[in-house]
């Protein structure tokens, strides 16, 4: 009996010793090297909390404006600068004039200005100075045809100067546009008596009508002719 005890108990133990290795072998973790789950560490970003960031910002916009003497060092060394800012005033204050003999005058010495500043170029823009000359001789034809319409005899007969006076010279036209208005083809002046009929009620009216002297009147063709009585006067 003790051997089969002592037997029965070994084939204990070997079976609990063969459990015992099955489930170390099932559960126990694969060996990994350390090697391969290292991560590759960076050093970490230091930021450096400096007082004076908007040192530079401020540096550099007060050295975007140029001082004084720098300006006149620039404009000792090219002079041209000088001349296309001064012709570009000129071209911009002759836009803002309302007479037009004054503004081709000043678009002349806009040009010649930007004609000086292109040729003292290196090398010289020779392209730009030649539109340069076409915007010159042009402006000079014109201003010299206005000058001489500006400068002739203006001389206007008595119907004329009554018209310019009254109805003309009180809005500011000058005597030289009066004259070239009524040099035009279809100003005429016409002598009326009393009771003359200037224009029929069914006509079509393609003309403007000036009354220069006397007194007309517009009456209705529905009322009878003896005692119409004019609906609207014009007086000259």
């Amino acid at each position: 009996r003790t051997i089969e005890n002592n037997s029965s108990a070994a084939t204990m133990a070997l079976r609990f010793a063969c459990n015992g290795a099955l489930r170390s072998s099932i559960f126990r973790a694969p060996s990994i090297r350390p090697s391969s789950l290292s991560v590759s560490r960076r050093p970490p970003t230091r930021l450096s909390s400096n007082s004076n960031n908007t040192a530079p910002k401020e540096n550099a916009l007060v050295a975007s404006f140029p001082s004084l003497q720098k300006l006149v060092q620039q404009a000792k060394s090219d002079p041209g600068n000088i001349v296309m800012n001064l012709g570009a005033i000129m071209s911009l204050s002759g836009f803002m004039m309302s007479d037009v003999m004054h503004l081709r005058f000043l678009s002349i010495c806009g040009s010649m200005c930007g004609i000086t500043y292109n040729v003292t170029r290196k090398p010289p823009q020779y392209n730009a100075c030649y539109w340069g000359f076409v915007f010159v001789s042009v402006n000079i034809y014109h201003l010299y045809y206005l000058y001489l319409e500006r400068n002739e005899d203006m001389t206007f007969n008595p119907e004329e100067m009554l018209l310019y006076s009254c109805q003309f010279k009180q809005w500011g036209v000058e005597p030289w546009q009066f004259k070239k208005l009524v040099r035009l083809d279809g100003c005429r002046f016409r002598k009326y008596k009393r009771g003359d009929i200037i224009i029929n009620a069914d006509k079509k009216l393609n003309d403007v009508l000036m009354v220069v002297r006397g007194e007309v009147g517009a009456e209705s063709p529905d009322s009878p002719p003896l005692a119409r009585k004019p609906m609207y006067t014009y007086r000259g």
